[in-house]
């Protein structure tokens, strides 16, 4: 027994006393034999009920501290920007979907399936652990559903649905996965599952995760814009994107959040702002809002260091004889020292160019542009996040999630990132749009408001988007024009086709601007979360 002299002192004195009570003795008589064992026992009772207090009140408090690792890296050039253990083994948890993703728009870029195929659900796909979709066995889901559930709810269902239609089994496409990440250059990466679920075996590192975000988004990049869906609406319910940050940060672009109880929270992310393309991962948060918080930190750190891509736009105007550098490789440099130096009208034409095509998915029935314009402004006031808030997103997320919630009390967040971190703590959360959502009708946004720009003509273009196909870059010149009719009401929709790295590429464009009206439009597109640069034409 852990008591003290003391302690054990008092407990005799309130023993004897209180035996004297019972018995009525007067001051000074001495308790018989009886009365004394009766002492003893109500003693030895006593400290026996005191020990869980007292064990309880000693005991150390124990921190939720997985371990960490986190890296930027420069889209184009491929230089390390930051490095933390990037090449310590992890568990990726459902980061392992992005690879899922990789190998089903291998199969769709072949033709082999395409986005209505039916996938067939068994019983040990639909008997997967939350979070998932719900599939019932025997039913089908189309490729696309699939897609933005894996995106957007993470549903472990549905990455089983894939694998098992696309190899057969989950096992035999887990070794297509690791067989991929090798021949990608992810050396250190093995995938046992499709879902991300717990299993020992199945190790990453932040390096290796870097280098699958690189190739997805240049292997696929028309596909790959599925990662910025914020709200995905199957069957009537709505299912809001995990990662918070697409509610809150500007330019990005998603890919996929994670997490276990042995991963800690996850996070892979591509940005592009400014002319400029980064990708950060950060693996081992202790909380979603406290990993959002040091992404945005190290986002923020990294974007000012990176390559400015409109510098790479003008080399079809150099001379033919100016040097043709190599592109780099995907894998990122193994050093974060190694400079890359882009001068102002060198041929880049080898490294891929800027592709700011990616926005919302057109599936999204319960989030529009101006529900995204209005995010963006709640961006710029996150200091306002209060207690209360706090205390829902707790509520939403269940008793489970409190003390995570709790533990990043202190960190800067905004509403939408609370909700979308609450959400990702539970595996039942569901996403819940906030009051108004769904009633605006697409386009009727504050930009929209404002009278046509007067047309004069000018040498400046408004780029956004750069495509492998023409009607690739035909579609979505249509859909922004759709969302922004004031905004380029009046300039002409172009192809422009280029090549990149012995590839066409059809760049998206809006033409006929002076210098200042392509600017100011380029800022209305951008507050509207389309991406976009200004080129000057010759």
């Amino acid at each position: 027994m852990d008591l003290s002299l003391r302690g054990w002192g008092f407990m005799i004195l309130f023993a004897d006393l209180f035996m004297r009570r019972i018995y009525r003795l007067r001051p000074g008589a001495r308790l018989s034999g009886g009365q004394v064992a009766l002492a003893a026992l109500a003693l030895l009772c006593a400290a026996l009920l005191s020990q869980p207090a007292m064990a309880g009140r000693h005991r150390k408090r124990v921190f939720y501290a997985p371990p960490q690792s986190a890296m930027v890296v420069d889209g184009y050039s491929g230089k390390v920007l930051y490095q933390n253990n990037p090449d310590e083994l992890r568990f990726p948890a459902s980061v392992t979907k992005v690879m899922t993703l990789y190998l089903l728009f291998e199969r769709l870029k072949e033709g082999r399936i395409k986005m209505d195929t039916q996938l067939k659900v068994t019983a040990f796909a639909a008997g997967q652990a939350p979070s998932k979709l719900g599939l019932e066995p025997g039913s089908t889901i189309a490729v696309k559903d699939a897609i933005y559930a894996l995106v957007t709810k993470s549903a472990n269902d549905c990455a089983v649905v894939v694998a098992e239609n696309l190899s057969g089994s989950e096992d035999a496409f887990a070794r297509a996965m690791t067989t991929k990440a090798r021949s990608l250059g992810m050396t250190k990466t093995t995938f046992v599952n499709a879902s991300g679920l717990p299993n020992s075996e199945q190790r990453t590192t932040a390096r290796d995760l870097i280098t699958l975000g690189r190739h997805v988004l240049a292997d696929f990049p028309e596909q790959a814009s599925v990662f910025s869906t914020r709200v995905f609406t199957y069957n009537g319910e709505s299912h809001r994107n995990h990662n918070g940050l697409l509610f809150s940060y500007r330019g990005m672009e998603g890919l996929k959040t994670g997490f276990t109880q042995a991963s800690g929270f996850n996070l892979l992310t591509s940005v592009r702002r400014d002319n400029k393309h980064i990708l950060g991962v950060v693996l081992g948060g202790r909380s979603a809002v406290e990993r959002n918080s040091r992404m945005r930190n190290l986002l923020d750190a990294g974007l000012p260091q990176a390559v400015d891509g409109s510098k790479l736009l003008v080399a079809k105007n150099a001379p033919n004889n100016a040097p043709r550098p190599t592109a780099p490789a995907l894998a990122p440099a193994p050093e974060a020292d190694i400079d890359m130096d882009i001068a102002a009208g060198e041929d880049a034409m080898g490294i891929p160019e800027p592709n700011p095509a990616f926005h919302a998915s057109t599936s999204e029935k319960t989030i529009t542009v101006a529900i995204a314009a209005m995010l963006e402004l709640d961006r710029q006031h996150q200091s306002d996040a209060s207690q209360a808030t706090l205390a829902s997103a707790t509520a939403l997320a269940g008793p489970d999630a409190g003390a995570a919630v709790a533990a990043a009390s202190t960190e800067v967040a905004t509403k939408e990132e609370l909700v979308s971190a609450a959400e990702e703590m539970s595996d039942e959360g569901q996403g819940r749009p906030e009051e108004g959502e769904g009633k605006a009708e697409e386009g009727d946004t504050a930009a929209n408001t404002a009278p046509p720009p007067p047309l004069v003509p000018g040498p400046y273009h408004i780029q956004v988007g750069s495509y492998a196909s023409e009607l690739g870059a035909k579609s979505w010149l249509e859909k922004v024009a759709g969302k922004a009719k004031t905004v380029v009401t009046g300039h002409g929709e172009l192809t422009v086709q280029g090549e990149v790295a012995g590839q066409a590429r059809y760049r998206a464009r809006f033409g006929q601007f002076n210098e200042q009206q392509a600017k100011s439009a380029c800022g209305k597109l951008k507050a509207l979360s389309i991406d976009c640069m200004v080129v000057r034409v010759e």
